[in-house]
């Protein structure tokens, strides 16, 4: 079998628009691969513990990915790898979306901190995690003092200020880390530098004994698009943006409202609806 492993978004991907539902198909098929041999590895910007929960209701064993390749989980939950932000530049970045009017999260492991709680940590509780309130200089000196720093930055807002931290963030912060759009122009993350879906993906790969021609990797954002150009076969989902599915190998037939990941990998490794019976 030429695929070895299979990588798959979460959001706009593998779950429903609701963020939330794995169809039926989509885990018939997840759990034919499976048995078939195949490591089906979730990889998603989202902390681990926002990630395990479906890793569970697949129950896979696979590694997963996390924080966009901060966190590597093993299947037994020990870390593969872990990488932070250092805490001084974490601190660096959050002052400056704060000076662009903006409210950033920070997270460590699958901890959530913000400063308050307000309609931006409403929306992000919708994946289910809620913040731990804290004051930022409080939390950075401890950062300091025991030597840890930031697994990703949330940046949200209004679109306009969104923009001029985006545009601050990469010209005179990327030697810090590297800050990528999301959330249809209203949401900035912030990931250590050098890490992406990418390269984890390709490193994941390396580690259990295969190359990245072994890989189908499956997207819709622009963070997801290194991921799609780096594996053997990189598909966008027929709902991803226009630009992903331009540079993809190939586009889903349906969108993840109708189970596009599952009837695109039947038709990929020929499954048959009886086999899935």
């Amino acid at each position: 079998m030429q695929y070895k492993m299979v990588c798959l978004d979460l959001d706009g991907t593998l779950l429903e628009p609701d963020r939330k539902t794995i169809s039926p198909l989509n885990r018939k098929v997840i759990a034919y691969l499976v048995k078939q041999g195949v490591h089906i590895v979730l990889v998603s910007a989202r902390m681990t513990g926002a990630v395990s929960p479906f890793q569970h209701t697949l129950e896979l064993e696979s590694p997963l990915i996390s924080f966009s390749g901060s966190s590597i989980t093993m299947g037994d939950g020990s870390y593969l790898r872990q990488a932070e932000i250092p805490p001084e530049a974490a601190e660096a970045i959050v002052a400056v979306a704060e000076r662009c009017g903006l409210h950033a999260s920070v997270y460590q492991n699958d901890t959530w901190y913000a400063p308050c709680e307000n309609e931006w940590t409403v929306m992000e509780s919708g994946v289910g995690t809620l913040p731990v309130v804290v004051e930022y200089p409080t939390l950075f000196r401890d950062w300091k003092r025991r030597q840890r720093g930031s697994s990703k930055i949330l940046i949200l807002g209004e679109k306009e200020n969104i923009a001029q931290c985006y545009d601050i963030l990469t010209k005179e912060y990327s030697h810090l880390a590297d800050t990528y759009h999301a959330g249809n122009g209203i949401c900035l993350e912030v990931f250590p530098s050098g890490i992406s879906k990418a390269e984890s993906v390709v490193y994941l790969a390396e580690r259990l004994g295969f190359g990245a021609e072994n890989v189908i990797a499956m997207g819709d954002s622009p963070m997801d698009l290194p991921m799609i150009h780096a594996a053997g076969l990189g598909i966008a989902m027929k709902n991803a943006n226009e630009h992903v599915r331009l540079e993809a190998d190939m586009v889903t037939e349906y969108t993840n409202e109708e189970d596009g990941v599952g009837r695109c990998l039947m038709e990929v490794y020929g499954i048959r609806e009886e086999d899935l019976a």
